[in-house]
């Protein structure tokens, strides 16, 4: 996540392999979604990286230990319920 936001003042090169990487890893996510059942899987696939590649950041810019893992919690939580991936009780 650090990363993401220095690669505007990198090298071309730099932002296409970055790009790559994200490319690699929303087509994966895609897969995954399309085989449980998601329509639309690469968009969702990308809003899910977006949003697990926000917390990360978040949690890692804050400096309460607590915060922190409240906000990994809560993204956690989200995206299982947005996904349907949450076990019956």
């Amino acid at each position: 996540p650090a990363l993401s936001t220095d690669l505007p003042r990198l090298p071309p090169r730099a932002q296409e392999i970055f790009g790559q990487g994200v490319l690699h890893l929303t087509q994966s996510l895609a897969v995954r979604l399309k085989a449980i059942g998601h329509a639309h899987a690469r968009e969702l696939a990308a809003s899910v990286l977006a949003e697990l590649v926000g917390a990360v950041a978040l949690a890692r810019a804050v400096a309460d230990p607590e915060q922190s893992n409240a906000i990994l919690k809560a993204t956690r939580v989200a995206l299982k319920e947005r996904l349907g991936l949450e076990k019956p009780a």
